[in-house]
């Protein structure tokens, strides 16, 4: 993870930070589920706790920044 974690990061990418985090993990407890962007706004990420499926759902909401279009 720690190898991703520096190849997204040389890609401008980020890593959403999930409240409340029920991501499923491994018998090790590294997280399964990730999701990473770039040029958009997190304004929310949880990872709910379900029984629907053997992984919690990825619950995001992001925003456009505001552009201004050149002239």
């Amino acid at each position: 993870m720690a190898v991703i974690k520096q190849e997204i990061s040389g890609l401008g990418l980020k890593e959403a930070e999930f409240s409340p985090d029920h991501r499923t993990e491994f018998l090790t407890g590294l997280v399964l589920d990730h999701v990473f962007y770039r040029g958009l706004t997190l304004e929310k990420a949880e990872a709910p706790s379900s029984g629907a499926s053997d992984h919690n759902p990825l619950l995001v909401e992001f925003s456009l920044p505001e552009y201004t279009v050149p002239k």
